[in-house]
């Protein structure tokens, strides 16, 4: 089996704060709608919208082998309150005043070892909530760009293989740009 960047054993896991590339996996979407109706079954109704977000969300993208989904709720606080709900659908959660992003509960999941979700919580139509999905689909709809994100991120990885935080960082300036020409 090869282990380069490209190749994957499973479609999703990646170990904790390592960051390598992979081809789009036909299989993400279908692996976003089963997280989706487990956190639909056993949030009800604090799910208010939930959105599969990130590149593995853009066909033909390549990614992590990390699903980024989004769910949105009326109320931070409220979300916060009722964590434990969060972690019987198998999620730890990262408490807020430990969070450098503003704006959202972060969760992870992992299976059978390796970092497999990221669990944005964030209240529904926030700017979080809407720039989220607004690149996602920027980035389905304009080849050009996402092929040029898509060069930014194997460049970023290659120079931080093992630094998550300064990959994310990388891509920043990018978005910004992006989400900023789309208005």
């Amino acid at each position: 089996m090869k282990t380069d960047q490209f190749t994957t054993r499973k479609p999703l896991g990646l170990e904790k704060g390592k960051v390598m590339l992979v081809p789009y996996n036909k299989n993400w979407p279908a692996l976003y709608r089963a997280e989706r109706k487990l956190l639909k079954a056993k949030l009800g109704k604090l799910a208010v919208a939930i959105a599969h977000v990130g590149s593995t969300a853009v066909p033909g993208l390549s990614a992590k082998p990390i699903l980024d989904i989004m769910l949105a709720v009326r109320s931070l606080n409220k979300a916060e309150k009722n964590s434990a709900r969060f972690k019987r659908c198998g999620y730890r959660v990262k408490p807020r005043k430990e969070d450098p992003v503003t704006g959202r509960i972060f969760c992870s999941k992992d299976t059978d070892g390796l970092r497999s979700i990221h669990l944005h919580v964030t209240e529904v139509n926030s700017r979080f909530w809407k720039d989220h999905l607004r690149f996602r689909d920027l980035l389905r709809k304009d080849p050009k760009t996402a092929r040029a994100y898509a060069r930014l991120k194997f460049r970023l990885a290659k120079r931080f293989p093992h630094d998550r935080t300064a990959y994310i960082e990388g891509k920043a300036k990018f978005i910004l740009k992006v989400l900023c020409k789309s208005f």
